[in-house]
């Protein structure tokens, strides 16, 4: 319970230091969060529904976390609308749980799930005051790595990597703390297919990410 603590503690403060540092570079620029360059990096939970195999397999996985960072240039459309073309890229970590069939039924496995997104977005951001809304949608490909085993002590029974297409919609809120940085909370959903690993391919893969972010616009 202590080491959970310091850990939280730890990730508080350098959230804290994170947040205090990009204030202090701001007081010195001329950022304008309604326009203009920015990057973003967020950071939270990450759930998948399933995924889903061409055999007709489903694997079950953990909760895990995702990490992303995103650059981009914002065009001012009207007093209040900003128009966001961004890349993002990061990383996706989920633990297996189990894997199942319409013949062997479902079966506890460990092992991971890794993905690495590499995306092209468009975002809508609609600016009140210190608050920014935004909605958008995105796509490009995701790398997945996955391994499988059917105990803790046994060998891996499933592994291999693959990229495929991939399109993401996004949707969340902003806050502007000091000039030229926001914080923020949003929910990204994003889906991949046509992943082969080990000659079995993969259908559908869906990630549901709620994350805080941190903002800096130049």
């Amino acid at each position: 319970m202590k080491s959970n603590n310091m850990k939280n503690s730890r990730l508080g403060l350098l959230g804290s230091a994170a947040i205090l540092a990009a204030c202090a570079t701001a007081a010195s620029a001329a950022g304008d969060v309604t326009q203009g360059f920015y990057i973003s990096s967020d950071t939270g939970l990450n759930l998948m529904s399933g995924v889903h195999d061409s055999a007709g397999g489903v694997t079950k996985l953990d909760p895990g976390v995702r990490w992303g960072l995103e650059a981009g240039y914002g065009i001012k459309l009207a007093d209040q609308l900003t128009l966001g073309f961004e890349g993002e890229s990061g990383f996706i970590w989920n633990q297996l749980s189990s894997y199942s069939t319409p013949f062997s039924g479902e079966q506890e496995f460990g092992g991971n799930n890794y993905q690495v997104p590499i995306l092209g977005n468009v975002v809508l951001n609609y600016h009140w005051g210190k608050w920014t809304g935004y909605v958008g949608a995105g796509g490009g490909v995701d790398y997945i790595s996955l391994n499988a085993r059917s105990g803790a002590d046994m060998p891996i029974v499933l592994a291999g990597s693959d990229f495929g297409p991939a399109a993401q919609g996004e949707i969340g809120v902003k806050y502007q703390i000091c000039q030229s940085t926001e914080v923020g909370v949003g929910y990204k959903y994003l889906t991949a297919f046509s992943e082969s690993l080990s000659g079995n391919r993969l259908s559908e893969v869906n990630n549901h990410a709620i994350s805080l972010s941190l903002t800096y616009h130049f």
